[in-house]
């Protein structure tokens, strides 16, 4: 069952990815009146065809991939002279160059599209202070766990980005921040302080921070096969209500706990499906590293929890300004990632091909719509920075000669263009070969 969710999850997203990037095409193709001939959704032999007008629309047996047959797309192709007016090579750079860029440029759009459905029905984050470490600017302002901010400076601040955005560009100022707390509205006035945190890729950057950490509740995302969890009988999904009788509002609650009391048998009360159940776990010791690098050795119950915090809803305005920012926000994320692994930052065991996808689909789709959508959003984004790659027989590669076409006003030499891209091949051959050997290596670890 568990294969056959992954391999479903797989072709789905693929199927999505692929059919927006050739609708790409597709679209921006009629709209400059060239021809298509053919709109195919998949590979190999069709299962279903239908031609209307001057387009044959595929449905093919192989879900994993599409393409768009564009009259006289190849290089010096023979066309009719009665259809020379819907050929491809008969239209200008600029009109050729924003067809190809257009599967891209729709896979980017996409993502944006997918988060801004998540940002709108699910909403993002809300802005609820969690833990408030001692000595902090917002411990000494008197803020608790628990409030929420309403606004910093007179500026709406209620989603946890928002908030934490205005505090990183306060270069220090001091802000004013408007606080519901118990249904009470008050102001705090707060001076952030420089501090550093470390990103995705390890590595240290300068912020501003007042000092707070978001509420977590403690739902349960996954458990550690062989532990004391998993053993007691705990599952990915059940949501701890208290230990030993105390309540636990937030997943910190329940670690600080664990810790300090990790020498005896705890009872967790759990709700699931609407019934709570005390379970009973003697956590187990584990040796990690503590900040200094030395051996020490902690409790653990062997859980991981899924990040769920407080969410608010967004207007329409809100969440369109949002899946913009977040989908930007991923594509620099990106290109930094592969120039990073270009230079030799970051190791290049990172790539990941068909095998690491599907994994990651199977599981995702399994927490549900909101996680499937958003690996959606991110894979399509890849997609669409992969295929601006200017290697030939990418989209980036045909890009590339359209813009030596546009300097040197005729196209680049059919030779040339030959032998460039079969370099091309070779090198998406070499890449994909690395990527599933990265995949294997990964399986057999």
């Amino acid at each position: 069952m568990d294969f056959l969710i992954t391999s479903l999850s797989f072709i789905v997203v693929i199927g999505i990815l692929v059919t927006f990037h050739e609708l790409g095409h597709f679209l921006v193709a009629r709209f400059f009146n060239v021809g298509v001939e053919k709109f195919s959704v998949g590979f190999g032999k069709p299962i279903f065809s239908k031609k209307i007008g001057y387009t044959e629309y595929i449905l093919a047996s192989i879900p994993l991939g599409g393409y768009v047959k564009m009259t006289g797309e190849q290089y010096g192709e023979e066309v009719d002279p009665e259809l020379e007016h819907i050929s491809f090579s008969n239209k200008t750079v600029f009109q050729r160059a924003m067809i190809v860029a257009a599967g891209p440029i729709f896979n980017f759009l996409l993502a944006v599209l997918v988060y801004f459905l998540i940002f709108l029905f699910s909403g993002v984050p809300k802005s609820v202070i969690g833990e408030i470490p001692e000595g902090t600017p917002a411990y000494k302002a008197g803020l608790m766990r628990g409030d929420v901010v309403l606004s910093i400076n007179g500026e709406d601040a209620l989603s946890w980005g928002k908030m934490d955005s205005i505090i990183e560009d306060s270069n220090g100022k001091v802000l004013e921040f408007e606080i519901s707390r118990k249904g009470i509205t008050f102001q705090k006035f707060i001076t952030p302080i420089e501090t550093s945190f470390t990103n995705i890729f390890n590595e240290k950057q300068k912020s501003y921070s007042i000092g707070v950490g978001r509420v977590y509740e403690p739902l349960i995302g996954d458990v550690a096969k062989d532990h004391p969890a998993m053993k007691s009988g705990i599952k990915a999904g059940d949501l701890i209500v208290s230990i030993d009788g105390k309540s636990v509002f937030t997943s910190s609650d329940v670690s600080k706990y664990v810790i300090k009391n990790g020498d005896k048998e705890l009872a967790f009360e759990i709700e699931r499906n609407g019934e709570r159940q005390v379970y009973k776990i003697t956590p187990a010791k584990v040796k990690v590293k503590d900040k200094s690098g030395k051996d020490v050795y902690v409790s653990r119950v062997g859980i991981a929890f899924e990040s769920n915090p407080p969410l608010t809803k967004l207007s329409l305005l809100d969440a369109c300004t949002e899946s913009v920012s977040n989908s930007v926000f991923i594509v620099k994320s990106t290109v930094i990632g592969i120039y990073k692994m270009i230079n030799g930052s970051v190791s290049s065991d990172n790539i990941g091909g068909p095998i690491l996808i599907a994994q990651i689909a199977g599981k995702v789709v399994k927490k549900g719509l909101k996680y499937y959508l958003n690996f959606i959003a991110v894979l399509s984004i890849n997609l669409a920075i992969l295929n601006l790659i200017p290697i030939p027989v990418l989209d980036g590669g045909h890009l590339m000669f359209y813009t030596v076409e546009a300097i040197t006003r005729k196209p680049v030499n059919r030779k040339v263009r030959e032998t460039a891209q079969n370099i091309g091949v070779l090198l998406l051959f070499l890449l994909i070969f690395y990527s599933v050997y990265n995949d294997i290596v990964r399986l057999i670890k």
